[in-house]
């Protein structure tokens, strides 16, 4: 079994125009230092970022100020109901028809993406009834979000398929 370092793979990735992550802390200098580049020269223009509330704040306290949030990609904070945490990892990749997911252990951080070792399965394919299942995947994962009374951001809505 292959080790998948989720800095190396953004390096191999290409022709994209949506990323969508989903975490429970981040680094903002790591992902817009390294990540963010990285999916640019992908050609990603859609960059929506969901991640829990108390992680966050943590982040906060290491962030410098930020030039691209709200510009380059959003970054939502959530709370869950009953206090509970947004603990899930998501990296998605779409474009069209094609979708690439990596879930597993990593935060948005360099450590999670690089330094640490983390479980990562990427699940990619172009069969219709894969292609489906991710779906149904990206759509759990807004049912909280929607849950929240935030709505579905437009910027990381799936193509139509």
């Amino acid at each position: 079994m292959n080790n998948i370092i989720l800095l190396n793979e953004l390096q191999r990735e290409e022709d994209y125009d949506t990323a969508f992550f989903l975490t429970y802390t981040i680094n903002l200098s790591f992902f817009e230092s390294m990540i963010l580049p990285r999916l640019r020269r992908m050609g990603v223009s859609r960059i929506g970022i969901l991640i829990d509330y108390r992680g966050y704040q943590e982040s906060l306290e290491h962030a410098i100020p930020s030039g691209c949030c709200g510009r380059d990609y959003i970054l939502v904070p959530i709370h869950l109901p009953k206090g509970g945490i947004q603990h899930a990892k998501l990296l998605w990749l779409q474009k069209h028809e094609r979708i690439t997911a990596y879930i597993g252990s990593h935060n948005l951080t360099m450590a999670g993406y690089n330094d640490q070792t983390e479980v990562t399965a990427k699940l990619m394919s172009t069969e219709q009834s894969h292609v489906q299942a991710l779906q149904q995947i990206y759509n759990g994962f807004f049912r909280t979000f929607r849950a929240q009374q935030y709505g579905e951001p437009s910027i990381i809505r799936p193509h139509n398929t």
